[in-house]
């Protein structure tokens, strides 16, 4: 009864108070004095929800133990079902797990290649998470994901090896840098592949052999999302199973070193690239020789100083343009 009364006597304070200002909350003492009559009012309702609530779940009660042994056993069975996927995939009897090593280039460019025990298939744009105990006690169960930028397949078509590119920033990129010797094998461990997402004939997403002209966009170390699509193209555009007939890579350089942790890869793909389709632009903003230089099997890699006229580009690609025109772009990441 005395809370009762408290309550009345309050709302009849605020009441003769609010005629008398004007009320707003930017005045803190207004502000204040709302959230106290908001929790007065609590105290009323409460009691009544508290009792409506109680009703309600009064015959689910029974069931909650049920409930919580269900999700339980969920979370217990996709951990059992993870823990299995990475055996399967890191331990292959009478061969080694999976072997880490690094190829430091300049501005901080890292190359690591993953030794597999068990080959697979590689599709572009798939990612692994990746744990390398070495580099520090803590590092042991976490995972970091990476899209494979390149791989290297043996007699059944399948990668005995794949390659993550990354720029080290802080945590573990940063400590994979520094604690881990170039050209030095370090036991590792990978879940996955994850992705990419399958493409369906009754979907809106197509997929990207189905386009006649290809335009890739990219800066930086960026340029390790689009090698992999490069890769398979190519490789689909010698079975017949792409309509790409031109692709064009346009990449600015962040830094003069972005070049070099890319160059091998671009020469390969311009060597295996029979029918002339792929065309090669670098930027260098950084760049002092004003000079176009070109470079690469055939000459198709050309070097610009300065940064990409990005109107111009998009122009000169419409007037070449061979069919439907793609242009998948990706900005430097970690």
């Amino acid at each position: 009864m005395s809370g009762l009364m408290a309550t009345i006597q309050a709302a009849v304070h605020i009441a003769i108070t609010s005629q008398k200002i004007q009320f707003t909350t930017k005045d803190d003492t207004h502000y204040h004095g709302l959230l106290a009559s908001c929790f007065l009012l609590s105290l009323l309702i409460l009691p009544m929800v508290k009792r409506r609530v109680y009703e309600i779940f009064l015959p689910t009660a029974g069931r909650a133990r049920i409930y919580v042994l269900v999700c339980l056993g969920a979370s217990v069975t996709t951990g059992v079902l993870q823990l299995l996927r990475i055996l399967f995939r890191n331990i292959v009897f009478g061969r080694k797990s999976v072997r880490i090593s690094i190829k430091p280039h300049a501005e901080d460019i890292v190359c690591a290649e993953l030794r597999l025990p068990r080959p697979w298939t590689v599709r572009a744009g798939e990612r692994v998470t990746l744990g390398v105990p070495s580099v520090g006690l803590f590092y042991l169960f976490q995972a970091h994901p990476f899209s494979i930028t390149w791989w290297e397949e043996n007699d059944e078509g399948k990668a005995s090896a794949v390659f993550l590119l990354f720029r080290a920033r802080t945590g573990f990129t940063r400590k994979a840098l520094n604690c881990l010797e170039p050209d030095r094998e370090y036991w590792a461990w990978i879940d996955g592949p994850f992705g990419p997402s399958s493409v369906h004939q009754c979907g809106s997403t197509r997929d990207l052999g189905d386009y006649g002209h290809i335009l890739m966009v990219t800066t930086g170390i960026g340029i390790a999302a689009q090698l992999p699509y490069m890769k398979e193209l190519l490789q689909r555009r010698r079975e017949a199973g792409v309509r790409t007939r031109r692709i064009s890579l346009v990449w600015q350089l962040d830094q003069t070193g972005d070049y070099e942790c890319a160059r091998d890869w671009l020469q390969y793909l311009l060597k295996q690239d029979d029918g002339y389709m792929l065309n090669f632009s670098v930027y260098d903003p950084l760049g002092k020789s004003q000079d176009t230089r070109k470079f690469g099997h055939h000459e198709l890699i050309t070097v610009y100083s300065g940064k990409v006229d990005w109107t111009q580009v998009l122009t000169e690609e419409m007037q070449k343009r061979k069919g439907k025109i793609l242009s998948p772009h990706n900005v430097g990441f970690a």
